[in-house]
């Protein structure tokens, strides 16, 4: 289960209140009063309350209410409307939900989540809200969220019986928990959910849709809770008066059966933080719980009913039983655990009586007790007549307490410590007011959160805000280490200090306090490196939070983190630690950084490609050779003197040569492409041999670079019949068509892999 306390913002809006009450009779004082005017008859209750302070009222009434300057009548006279009302921090009023009823129901159930959104659970509506029909046919009960602003989420209409108790709970995996006994079968959102009548039905809903998760089967039970670990707790019905706990299974962990020789009923069952269990109920004749005895009796009009409580620890063992006697209004007795330790015992009583032997005089009441079940403190607060209904919401430092003044009773006014609620000419008056409770029986001191310490490191002093402090080493507070606000532990290895203070005689809960003695972590993993000419120094190491250092004694920080480049002219050492959770590790020792002068580019050559094939191997001359594809010298591809691949294009090869581990700048090798289609382009078609130094000659000269065509074998030159006029096996031919006519002429060039034909003209 799920709850908040409105601690901050909220009382502030309360302390600024005080600026305009006298001072106090009484530690535990009413700080302020508010009442819902207006002219009606109807039922409320402060169903929640927020983290913001916020405050949710939940109600049905005939008649006129007021929410702030609002007035909101009734629909019918002879029905109950219902409505919601959020008043501010500051009790003031925000907005209000209303939908018409059906009749006079009192199913009013509501809770908030950590987001501030608030579910309302409610029933007898004829499916009229904020004048819009969302059912029409009516409905036995709602189930809505809201937004804090207001903006209905989601609503689910139910049909079926509901008898008392129905609950709502946000359990530990904030699912939305509905239990309600059913009479006859339920339908949740037109969803049929079997059930015998009169059995439990325990429903899991989805937050964000409403939709039904799960549902599960049970023996009817009275009450029942769900606390922060899962762990439901139920009691049983009027005649088989039982309190036990489930895990989130179902499976019982274990069960109190409440013995009793008359009539004995649990009108209530609640769960403190730390799991322990607390029921109030009441009974006739006598009640057995282990070896508590209790005996009581009822008055002859049956209008009295003793009461009794009991506290169960989260392993189903018996605390303590108490017995307060005969009560007009056992009902709204309970016990109400505040969230710091202690409980609140109030309640409503017509004549004197002796509470846990102290005396209670008519009208309102409210104890504290310690977890022991004694009495801290008692609130007596007189009115001419009962109230009919108590509602309370406890804090870290106070209690928000609700009821009514009813027509129907001649109950006129209600004195809470100066602040006056008065009932209104022929209407009920609904109100509710805080009880400030922070002198009795204190809180537990703020301590300081002590830092976490390696081993050997001086231990912290701790210090603590509060009165009467002492320090302990033990839970049970039998070892008491030291008394005053400050103290240094001695601690070598982690352990756990339990602090208190104590006002007027008073001491409170101990705050646990972790003293963590940790052990230093490992060294950092850091190898050294060897730097060249022209490169970076980078050291890096492995850890969390890196400190590097200049000096073995680690005083001169240089740099944090896992990279490091350090500018260096000669060789050096460094020092890097890491923290882990506020503990530094001894150093590691990074190996002296060498700084080395660059060798010189290597020498290499360059050469033609031909289909892809080199005509000759790349070559090198250097020491431990490096081939590159790219001129940043990122992408490898070949190691040693010489370079060949299988497949080769046109361009640029990086060489680099290493010695002593530093690498050269880049030689670049060009790879060129052979020349494959000079013979079309290049060779000559006409030819003029008239001795005048211009196209004197048939002749290559251009074959002896870059020729992808092979060896030049022979050429073959043919006059227009067929006939040989010239033929040569010299690559250096020279043709002057000596003794030849004018005219066109043909001829052959032979190569290795090669034959080129084509035409030649002679002209005189």
């Amino acid at each position: 289960m799920k709850q908040t306390y409105p601690i901050r913002r909220y009382w502030c809006c309360l302390f600024l209140c005080l600026l305009f009450i006298p001072a106090p009779l009484f530690a535990q004082t009413v700080q302020w009063a508010q009442t819902l005017h207006g002219n009606y008859t109807g039922n409320f209750n402060v169903t929640a309350t927020d983290s913001e302070g916020n405050v949710f009222v939940q109600g049905e009434y005939t008649g006129t209410v007021r929410h702030g300057a609002t007035s909101l009548p009734g629909a019918y006279p002879a029905t109950y409307d219902k409505v919601l009302l959020k008043y501010g921090p500051g009790r003031e009023a925000l907005w209000y939900k209303k939908n018409r009823g059906m009749g006079n129901g009192i199913l009013t159930v509501g809770l908030t989540d950590g987001q501030g959104n608030y579910y309302e659970l409610s029933g007898h509506t004829n499916g009229v809200f904020d004048n819009t029909i969302l059912q029409p046919n009516g409905t036995t009960a709602y189930l809505t969220k809201y937004s804090p602003a207001g903006v209905r989420q989601w609503i689910k209409f139910m049909e079926g019986g509901f008898p008392y108790p129905v609950r709502l709970f946000l359990n530990a995996s904030d699912a939305l928990t509905f239990s309600v006994n059913v009479e006859g079968e339920l339908r949740y959102s037109d969803q049929l959910v079997p059930a015998e009548n009169g059995d439990a039905r325990l429903l899991q809903l989805n937050t964000q849709t409403g939709e039904l998760v799960s549902e599960s089967q049970s023996e009817p039970y009275t009450n029942f809770r769900i606390d922060g670990e899962g762990f439901f707790y139920k009691t049983g019905k009027h005649h088989a008066p039982i309190v036990q706990k489930q895990d989130a299974a179902g499976q019982v962990l274990w069960q109190k059966d409440i013995v009793s020789t008359g009539t004995t009923f649990i009108s209530n069952l609640e769960v403190d933080p730390e799991g322990n269990s607390y029921v109030t109920g009441t009974y006739c004749g006598q009640v057995t719980i282990d070896q508590w005895v209790l005996t009581g009796t009822c008055s002859s009009q049956g209008a009295g009913q003793s009461v009794f409580l009991a506290k169960f620890d989260k392993n189903g063992q018996t605390q303590w039983v108490k017995g307060l006697g005969e009560y007009y209004m056992g009902g709204l007795i309970r016990l109400l655990p505040r969230p710091d330790g202690g409980l609140y015992l109030p309640g409503i009583n017509t004549t004197n009586l002796s509470l846990l032997d102290t005396p209670v005089q008519p009208g309102l009441y409210i104890a504290r007790l310690t977890e022991d079940g004694e009495i801290l403190w008692l609130r007596n607060f007189e009115s001419s007549q009962p109230l009919v209904q108590l509602g309370l919401h406890a804090y870290p430092n106070g209690l928000l307490l609700s009821g009514a003044l009813h027509e129907t009773l001649a109950v006129n006014e209600l004195n809470l410590d100066g602040h006056t609620v008065t009932k209104e000419a022929g209407s009920h008056t609904f109100f509710f007011a805080f009880l400030k409770d922070d002198v009795v029986c204190p809180l537990m001191p703020q301590v300081q959160v002590p830092v976490a310490r390696c081993f050997g490191t001086p231990p912290p002093r701790l210090s603590a805000a509060g009165e009467g402090i002492r320090w302990y080493g033990n839970a049970s507070l039998t070892d008491l280490l030291a008394e005053g606000s400050e103290f240094q532990p001695a601690h070598t290895t982690t352990a756990s200090l339990y602090v208190t203070q104590t006002v007027q005689g008073c001491q409170s809960r101990p705050r646990v306090v972790a003293v963590e003695v940790k052990e230093k972590p490992s060294k950092p993993i850091a190898p050294g490196i060897a730097v060249c000419a022209g490169e970076a120094a980078v050291l890096i190491a492995q850890g969390q939070d890196l400190q590097w250092y200049q000096n073995a004694s680690l005083s001169t920080r240089v740099a944090t983190g896992p990279a490091f480049e350090p500018i260096l002219s000669e060789s050096a050492s460094f020092y890097v630690t890491q923290t882990v959770e506020g503990c530094e590790s001894e150093a590691t020792a990074v190996m002296a950084v060498r700084y080395q002068a660059a060798p010189p580019a290597p020498e290499v050559n360059s050469v033609y490609v031909c289909d892809g094939t080199l005509q000759e191997p790349l070559l090198a001359r250097g020491s431990d050779i490096s081939w590159y594809a790219d001129a940043a010298l990122t992408q490898e591809i070949g190691q040693g003197p010489t370079y060949a691949p299988a497949r080769a294009a046109a361009g640029l090869v990086y060489v680099t040569q290493r010695l002593n581990g530093c690498e050269s700048v880049a030689a670049i090798a060009e790879i060129k492409a052979g020349n494959t289609d000079f013979l079309k382009e290049k060779l000559a078609n006409i030819i003029t041999p008239n001795h005048d130094g211009l196209n004197d000659t048939f002749r290559m000269p251009f074959l002896t670079e870059g020729s992808c065509i092979g060896n030049f074998k022979r050429i073959t030159i043919l006059n227009r019949w067929g006939q040989s006029v010239y033929d040569s096996t010299k690559a250096d031919f020279s043709w002057h068509a000596e003794g030849q006519a004018a005219g066109v002429y043909f001829y052959l060039l032979s190569f290795d892999s090669f034959s080129y034909r084509g035409s030649l003209t002679v002209n005189r």
